[in-house]
């Protein structure tokens, strides 16, 4: 079902309870079949990487069984074309069940809330601490999906905590549908760090929810719906937003209404060349295109003289089209 790797050494076959068990830290646990996690499996433990890669799917089908997976203290390596499932707490099945659905939290058809087309995500859990998740390749939220920055990490569901995420220098993140950075509790809100060197653009909509932090480096483009809530509820700061987020035509901001940081925020949204910002009536920042007036004139006319010589007048076209 599964091969230890150490370095570039296969040293062990055999079923995945038995070489989580016999794991050391630096080896690779790879999957060969799909796996279904079940609270009987042993943890990943710290150091050990659960590699999930092509054509396979690593399932998590009950919240039980998640939480159990999520305080392991090792990570989740998927490769792309691999796949995670998860519970997932934004829909109930078709009976109205309170057991929650599954999803392909990370995939590579349409319906996975995130389609990885090149490279990989390693997603670290620290023994039930806040969570990490690096993106290193080509990450996709395909249009009609929402993919939440946060998890439930106890099977009892009620632990949810935020993901601190970083997309590495050379990867690229495209939002078509909708990203959320979600509110968690105090100091374990969703992280989005886009490293320099990234790219990341957002078609659909963004969400940076309370206590959630979005670092760009310059580096994400918004050409759909950007929404920035502040603090709602006591003891949650205010979302924050460190370097500049470009808006291209038809972007719209979303400012929470009557929040201290709202101008400070604003400063680092700049719309793309010829466009400009201006508040509508409901609050939202849009963006349109400059209006741009030629100057006045037909020309100008001059001339001069330096040490004895002279210049014939010069006449110029003073007319700047507007782009």
């Amino acid at each position: 079902e599964a091969y230890i790797l150490s370095g570039n050494t296969i040293t062990k076959y055999g079923k995945v309870n038995d070489l989580l068990s016999s794991a050391k830290t630096g080896d690779r646990v790879v999957l060969k079949k799909n796996l279904t996690w079940e609270a009987d499996i042993p943890y990943i433990g710290e150091g050990v990487t659960l590699v999930v890669p092509k054509g396979i799917t690593l399932t998590a089908s009950t919240l039980q069984n998640a939480g159990s997976l999520m305080t392991s203290n090792g990570s989740i390596e998927i490769q792309a074309g691999g796949t995670l499932t998860l519970p997932n707490d934004d829909k109930t099945d078709a009976g109205g069940d309170k057991d929650k659905t599954t999803d392909d939290w990370v995939g590579d058809d349409e319906k996975a809330r995130m389609q990885l087309t090149e490279g990989i995500m390693t997603f670290s859990f620290g023994g039930g601490t806040q969570p990490t998740l690096t993106i290193d390749g080509n990450v996709t939220v395909p249009k009609g999906e929402r993919a939440f920055l946060h998890v439930t990490l106890g099977p009892d569901g009620k632990t949810a905590t935020g993901i601190a995420t970083t997309l590495t220098t050379g990867s690229v993140l495209t939002v078509n549908g909708e990203l959320v950075l979600a509110t968690g509790e105090t100091g374990k809100g969703a992280a989005l760090t886009i490293e320099q060197g990234a790219t990341a653009t957002v078609d659909g909509t963004m969400t940076v929810g309370a206590a959630a932090s979005l670092t760009t480096n310059n580096a994400l483009t918004v050409n759909g719906t950007l929404t920035i809530n502040g603090a709602n509820t006591e003891g949650f700061p205010e979302g924050t937003i460190t370097g500049t987020i470009t808006l291209g035509a038809d972007a719209k901001v979303t400012v929470a209404a009557s929040r201290d940081k709202a101008a400070e925020i604003a400063k680092n949204i700049e719309p793309a060349a010829g466009y400009e910002m201006e508040k509508d009536d409901d609050g939202n920042w849009v963006v349109k295109k400059k209006e741009t007036t030629p100057p006045s004139g037909g020309g100008s006319t001059g001339g001069g003289s330096t040490g004895g010589g002279t210049s014939s007048g010069t006449t110029y076209d003073n007319t700047v089209a507007a782009t």
